[in-house]
């Protein structure tokens, strides 16, 4: 279920703009039939002007788009709809919480070893400092740099890029600068409901 969230990084000298870092990383290409929104997630949307239609699709009124012709919006999950959801209200945070300064390399997996222990088909690691991070040739890879800047071939990878890479493209990349890289790579996992473990 689609969860809403809000940037309350404060402004100070040396971030103007408040930046804040956050993504998200979807399971495999059967991950279902659109997205489907808390009911508290559609009210608060609806006072942006934001319209989530039937069809998955999104109107901003607030920029002057309106409902096609045809088109309802999505009514609010109720009843025993709603019910079948996890209502995570996060009561213990170890189990689905990883904090940069207590988690290790890797953030999210099936190993003993990471943070949060589930099973949504790919796995989460944060590589910092100045490191080379060796790459499995037989997976794809995303890494997302949140800090710092590295080379790939002749592309220079900075703060806020995200890259792919195929398997096989790349199996050593070398930081020459203190950086910080979110990768995912897929796994073998089969495909279904997100499991703790």
């Amino acid at each position: 279920m689609f969860r809403g969230f809000e940037n309350i990084t404060e402004l100070n000298a040396s971030n103007p703009n408040g930046y804040g870092f956050m993504f998200a990383v979807l399971g495999g290409n059967d991950s279902g039939g659109g997205v489907l929104w808390a009911p508290q997630v559609i009210e608060a949307a609806q006072a942006h002007g934001l319209v989530l239609l039937e069809n998955g699709l999104l109107i901003d009124t607030h920029n002057g788009e309106s409902i096609p012709e045809g088109m309802l919006p999505r009514k609010p999950l109720e009843g025993a709809d709603l019910v079948v959801f996890d209502q995570n209200n996060i009561e213990d945070p170890n189990r689905v919480l990883a904090r940069k300064s207590h988690s290790g390399n890797l953030i999210l997996g099936t190993s003993d070893k990471a943070k949060i222990r589930e099973i949504p088909g790919f796995e989460i690691s944060r590589t910092s400092g100045f490191e080379t991070l060796e790459l499995e040739g037989s997976n794809p890879a995303v890494l997302i740099c949140n800090e710092g800047g590295f080379q790939i071939g002749d592309q220079l990878i900075e703060k806020g890029d995200v890259v792919y890479l195929d398997a096989g493209d790349f199996s050593i990349i070398e930081f020459s600068s203190a950086c910080e890289v979110f990768l995912v790579t897929p796994t073998a996992d089969p495909a279904g409901p997100t499991k703790y473990l």
